[in-house]
């Protein structure tokens, strides 16, 4: 089997395992190549998309086009239905070359739902051009909804739930078959399981970024009032570790270095299955020849544990960085969002954590303008922010998410004062962040190169605190630990010079 494939180097390059899944299965032949720089924006992130047109026997395969919105596990999911797809199905760059268009939804921030149809709304004309084009409505707004999206777009096909992924070759199967709409939006029994190829991916193509995210768990039992990820992903279900060891050897095996555990509540993982729990499979990871780092994300306060920050100092893989948001500093506005400690319970746990992580980098987030929240509550939330110093925040305004127990209550805080809360949040936190960046000038890191910078000449990758770096190199160094010595800090990145060059 002869295979060509060409590959557009640049800072991102999506659909990554896809690409690893569809040369794994093989039995196809490339007949055509077109390649074309698109920034999805739907994504969040530039991406270099090959548009790739395979042959099987003597048909063409056909192109899929995912739009994908909000959080790292719906990018996920989105890769899962890309290699579930494939080879039969491609990524293609633009929705106009597709056969068929998913609409990956979240139901996270303020009009999600709205967000969806506007979306499905502007793919829906091209149907009427080409009436065998399949189009679908997949993600948490999608599992929240079911059927009403059909009410709103009688000619959709598919509504998929975020618990019906590995179904999605059946479904489209059964509407190219019989022309009906389909839907699968149950939750269901049992435990969490992703079907992977038996064999390892073959060596990763040269240009590919070596860092990837594995799942590791989804759901949540905490039931925050604010938060509707129990009510879109489910209750907390974890992967069996072989299994995931067994991901994240194949990516290993295919020139992934760098590997992010990823779930909704991470370190809950093992809460439902027997005598293992998230430092048991943080050893298990660490233990895998050829990985060079470990990330995960994201971490509830509660959920942390003295074994979990033993695993973190103790085990070499495991970067010294955590995701850990507080949400506010108020006691009062915590009992109301039903986060499960208090403010100086949080710290407590954090003054541990830096007991055996000195050096630990912490990002987190908050809300503010949360029902009852008065200036009271949101300067004890200023406080803590000064206490904590978290080097990276994600801040929200309030606002009501449908099924959630905060969303009867009354959002009684004016929507200017949730921004300007939010603005003088922000300031303070741009502030406590050029201070840490500043820190890190004159000092060596090790970081990954993960590929090249906007800058020509230039290369990037990150430290192991999670900070970005630019330094001058070359695309031989992706994928490997270069020290460099930072010369410069701004807002959002570090400038570096390699150490080679100072000898």
């Amino acid at each position: 089997m002869r295979i060509i494939l060409f590959i557009l180097g640049g800072k991102r390059v999506p659909f990554v395992n896809t690409m690893r899944t569809i040369l794994h299965k093989g039995s196809f032949r490339v007949k055509s190549a077109r390649l074309r720089k698109r920034h999805l924006t739907e994504s969040g992130f530039a991406v270099n998309i090959p548009t790739v047109f395979h042959q099987k026997g003597n048909q063409l395969a056909k192109g899929v086009y995912i739009a994908t919105f909000g959080c790292q596990m719906n990018k996920y999911d989105s890769e899962k239905m890309m290699e579930i797809l494939a080879p039969d199905y491609l990524p293609v760059s633009e929705p106009e070359e597709a056969d068929l268009i998913l609409v990956n939804s979240c139901s996270v921030r303020e009009k999600a739902e709205q967000k969806l149809y506007t979306a499905i709304g502007r793919y829906m004309p091209l149907k009427k051009q080409r009436p065998g084009l399949i189009i679908g409505a997949a993600g948490c707004v999608a599992q929240q909804i079911k059927e009403k999206v059909f009410e709103r777009f009688p000619q959709l096909d598919i509504c998929i739930g975020t618990d019906a992924i590995q179904s999605i070759r059946s479904m489209v199967e059964e509407v190219e078959k019989k022309r009906i709409r389909v839907q699968d939006t149950a939750f269901r029994s049992g435990g969490y399981h992703i079907d992977e190829t038996e064999a390892p991916f073959p060596a990763l193509v040269e240009g590919f970024i070596p860092t990837t995210f594995v799942a590791i768990q989804k759901g949540c039992d905490h039931f925050c009032s604010y938060c509707i990820v129990p009510f879109t992903r489910g209750r907390e279900k974890s992967r069996p570790v072989e299994e995931i060891t067994a991901e994240c050897r194949r990516m290993v095996e295919s020139g992934v270095r760098e590997i992010t555990l990823l779930g909704q509540n991470v370190n809950s993982y093992g809460n439902d299955l027997p005598g293992v729990d998230f430092a048991d499979l943080l050893h298990a990871v660490n233990e895998i020849d050829g990985l060079l780092r470990i990330r995960f994300v994201t971490s509830h306060a509660a959920s942390l544990n003295e074994r979990q920050m033993s695993a973190m100092a103790g085990l070499p893989k495991v970067c010294e960085y955590l995701h850990l948001p507080i949400q506010s500093g108020s006691d009062r506005i915590l009992h109301l969002m039903n986060r499960g400690y208090t403010s100086s319970e949080y710290m407590g746990k954090l003054s541990r954590l830096r007991e055996y992580l000195p050096n630990v980098s912490l990002s987190g987030d908050m809300i503010v303008g949360f029902p009852q929240e008065t200036e009271e509550d949101f300067q004890r939330t200023l406080e803590v922010m000064r206490e904590i110093r978290y080097e990276t925040l994600f801040a929200f305004a309030y606002s009501p998410r449908p099924l959630t127990k905060a969303s009867k209550l009354i959002d009684d805080v004016p929507r200017e004062v949730k921004l300007e809360r939010l603005g003088r949040l922000l300031e303070l936190q741009k502030e406590i962040t050029r201070e840490a960046n500043r820190a890190y000038t004159g000092k060596t890191v090790e970081v990954l190169v993960d590929g090249p910078a906007r800058r020509d000449n230039e290369m990037q990758g990150r430290t192991r605190s999670n900070k970005i770096v630019n330094f001058p190199g070359s695309p031989d160094m992706v994928g490997r630990l270069i020290e460099v010595r930072i010369v410069a800090a701004y807002q959002n990145s570090l400038k570096g010079r390699l150490l080679s060059e100072e000898d």
